[in-house]
């Protein structure tokens, strides 16, 4: 369940970050992150 709720505020957090800069650094980012 946890992991659910981590995985839905990943992505809420990456819709948000996408407003703020362009898709391309958002995916690098995330890449990054992993």
């Amino acid at each position: 369940m946890s992991i659910k709720l981590f995985y839905f505020q990943s992505i809420a957090f990456l819709k948000l970050e996408s407003k703020k800069k362009s898709t391309k650094s958002v995916s690098a980012d995330w890449k990054g992150s992993l």
